[in-house]
């Protein structure tokens, strides 16, 4: 059942995640939209997504997830490259994986234990903003 709604799911998560953390001009909305669409993705398939990352989950089902994990470190590992390249983010440490691995932890766990903070997304954007722009 699990595998089942997951492979409905999977063609819009794996679409939202190619999204992640797209370039735009103003680097600070790039980054709130990012997370906006990481909110949208747990409203809609949260209690899947949960239910995946379960150890009696199959084993199917936990790398589907350890997948779109390792995509969104990866999309942010890139942007944080192509920042720092750009002279827009400082030079690590800590590398640009550890920072990205570390972020997305972050926000993944902040997010699926959400119960209606208001300042959930303000939040999470001004760490992620300084945390790579070093900036407010």
């Amino acid at each position: 059942m699990l595998l089942a709604l997951l492979s409905r799911a999977s063609d819009d998560l794996l679409t939202q995640v190619e999204c992640w953390l797209e370039p735009h001009a103003d680097r600070r909305e790039s980054v709130r939209l990012s997370i906006e669409l990481a909110v949208q993705m747990y409203d809609d398939h949260g209690a899947v997504l949960m239910a995946a990352q379960n150890p009696d989950a199959p084993a199917e089902a936990r790398q589907f997830m350890a997948d779109l994990n390792g995509r969104l470190v990866a999309a942010t590992e890139d942007m944080i490259e192509r920042t720092r390249e750009a002279g827009a983010a400082p030079a690590g440490p800590p590398s640009a994986h550890s920072l990205a691995t570390m972020l997305v932890g972050m926000t993944e766990h902040a997010i699926s234990h959400d119960e209606g903070d208001p300042e959930l997304v303000d939040t999470l954007t001004s760490i992620w903003h300084r945390a790579v722009f070093a900036a407010d």
